[in-house]
């Protein structure tokens, strides 16, 4: 079995269970502050921030922005082969959620583990 994080959600205090991942771990360290952000979503539809360590620790959670309510997905590899227009493209779909017309892209990521949706 695979370990698992539990957090409570800073909103409404309901226990969320999440999947470890060691890339986590991996991006927070090339990361500048040395942490890595993970969107997840509690059981009443609140979305927060969990930031994750180096070593795959929990450090802290805060609640999600305004903006974060509209994508449930998050770029977590490198996607660097992709052109720049489309790279683009894809970032700003992860970011409002619309993924019209990046449809078929966005689920060749998802099965390539470069994009992960709550």
């Amino acid at each position: 079995m695979l370990p698992r994080y539990s957090v409570r959600c800073p909103v409404c205090g309901a226990l969320v269970e999440m999947s470890f991942n060691a890339r986590y771990a991996d991006l927070a360290r090339s990361s500048p502050d040395g942490l890595y952000a993970v969107m997840a979503k509690c059981p009443a539809g609140h979305f927060f921030r969990v930031y994750i360590d180096g070593d795959g620790f929990i450090r802290r959670v805060s609640p999600g922005d305004v903006e974060d309510k509209a994508g449930d997905c998050e770029l977590v590899g490198d996607v660097s082969f992709l052109p720049p227009i489309v790279r683009q493209r894809v970032v700003e779909a992860l970011k409002t959620g619309n993924y019209q017309g990046l449809e078929r892209i966005i689920e060749d990521l998802k099965r390539m583990g470069l994009v992960v949706c709550l």
